[in-house]
């Protein structure tokens, strides 16, 4: 997918991006963002891959585990103003892959916060 990337980077502003590998989700997207902010991730923007589930039952592993360790589905992650999203989306999609909204990025009151 670089060149899907390198199109998006063109054509929309893009402030951050992570590729979600060893340290799952709650370690990449902070990474690549200012040290002010946080990311509320919600659980419910997309749907667990059933390769996680089997993870997550047969390695007897919390939730907070798959998110920590594993990317759960999410390959990268782009950050950008909501305004954007929904052209965004659109355009990942045409070039076929699966786009879904995640989450926000918010002042930081705490860490990343992962909620369902």
């Amino acid at each position: 997918y670089p060149s899907l990337i390198t199109k998006l980077l063109k054509k929309f502003n893009i402030n951050a991006m992570a590729h979600i590998t060893g340290g799952g989700l709650t370690e990449n997207i902070p990474r690549s963002i200012p040290k002010n902010l946080a990311v509320n991730i919600d659980t419910k923007g997309w749907e667990l891959p059933d390769f996680f589930r089997w993870i997550k039952k047969n390695g007897n592993l919390t939730d907070m585990d798959m998110y920590r360790i594993f990317n759960c589905g999410i390959g990268m992650v782009l950050i950008t103003d909501q305004k954007f999203s929904d052209d965004i989306n659109k355009e990942i999609k045409k070039c076929g892959y699966k786009s879904f909204n995640i989450g926000r990025v918010t002042n930081k009151e705490k860490d990343s916060v992962i909620y369902s």
